[in-house]
C-alpha cells in the first residue's frame, strides 16, 4: 500500500462542474507543480461524479450545503490519514503568481513556533483580510436581536480558506472543520473567532493567494435568490452569533 499523500485539497460545490469547480481544480494542479516535493490529492464532494479523473469523488448524500459537505470530506480525509487539509471555494482559483503549497510550509514557520493550533487561511488577491464585525449581519441587511449576553464581537480574522494540520483537526476540533450547527454560512467567522479567543489570532499565508472568478456571479445571484437560501443563512447567522456571545475562552470548539 502506498503511503498517504502530504495534502488533501477539498472542494465542495453545487454548481455545474465544467463552469466552476473545474477552473479551481485546474489552478490547484498548475500551482502544485511549482512545489513538486509535496504530494497531494484533490477531493471533490458533490451530488454526482465529475467528468474528471484527476480528482477523488465523494458523494454528498446529505445535500445540506457546502459546509456540511466539507465536514464530511474532512472526516473522510482524517480516516485516510492525510497530514494537511486545504479548503477551496468553487468561485475562486489559485493566483498564478504564488505557490499554493507555500501555505503548508507556512505552518512550519517561525510564526507557528509557539502556537498549538496549526491553522492559517489562504489570502485573496482581490481584497485584504476579512474581520468579524461587531455584530454578524444577516445576508440582506439587519442583525439578530434578543440574544443572551449580547455585546460587540471582537475583531478576529475570518478564516475563509483554511489550511490545517491533521493533528489540530483531531486534537482540538474533534474532527470538524466547520462547527456542525452552522450548515449555511458564518462558520468561517466562528472558526476565526474561536482561534482568536484562545489567544492565537488568525494568520494569512503570505504567498499563497486565491483570485475571485467574477464570471460566476450570475450563478451565485441565482442561488442567493432562492427562498431557502435566505432563511438558512439567517438561521446560521443567529446560531453563530449565539455561539460567539456565549463562548468562554478555553472551551471546546464543538
Amino acid at each position: 500500500e502506498q503511503p498517504m499523500k502530504d495534502v488533501i485539497c477539498i472542494l465542495a460545490s453545487v454548481k455545474p462542474y465544467d463552469i466552476s469547480a473545474r477552473n479551481t481544480i485546474n489552478s490547484i494542479i498548475a500551482s502544485a507543480a511549482k512545489t513538486p516535493e509535496i504530494s497531494y490529492d484533490i477531493l471533490y464532494c458533490g451530488a454526482s461524479p465529475p467528468p474528471d479523473d484527476r480528482v477523488i469523488f465523494l458523494q454528498d448524500h446529505l445535500m445540506n450545503g457546502e459546509n456540511s459537505a466539507m465536514n464530511g470530506s474532512t472526516h473522510w480525509g482524517l480516516e485516510k490519514g492525510y497530514k494537511h487539509f486545504m479548503y477551496f471555494s468553487d468561485d475562486y482559483v489559485v493566483d498564478e503568481e504564488g505557490k499554493l503549497f507555500d501555505a503548508v510550509h507556512f505552518l512550519y514557520s517561525s510564526s507557528f513556533e509557539n502556537r498549538k493550533f496549526k491553522i492559517a487561511t489562504l489570502a485573496t488577491s482581490d481584497d485584504p483580510a476579512c474581520f468579524i464585525t461587531p455584530r454578524l449581519p444577516y445576508p440582506h441587511g439587519g442583525y439578530p436581536t434578543g440574544l443572551p449576553n449580547e455585546k460587540p464581537l471582537p475583531r478576529h480574522m475570518i478564516l475563509r480558506f483554511p489550511v490545517i494540520h491533521a493533528d489540530t483537526l483531531k486534537t482540538h476540533m474533534k474532527g470538524w472543520l466547520w462547527h456542525p450547527s452552522l450548515s449555511s454560512g458564518y462558520a468561517d467567522n466562528y472558526l476565526g473567532f474561536w482561534v482568536g479567543e484562545n489567544g492565537e489570532p488568525g494568520l494569512e499565508s503570505p504567498s499563497a493567494k486565491l483570485h475571485y472568478l467574477a464570471n460566476l456571479e450570475p450563478f451565485d445571484v441565482k442561488i442567493r435568490a432562492e427562498s431557502t437560501y435566505v432563511s438558512r443563512r439567517r438561521s446560521s447567522c443567529e446560531q453563530a452569533s449565539q455561539l460567539m456571545f456565549n463562548y468562554v475562552p478555553g472551551n471546546d470548539y464543538v
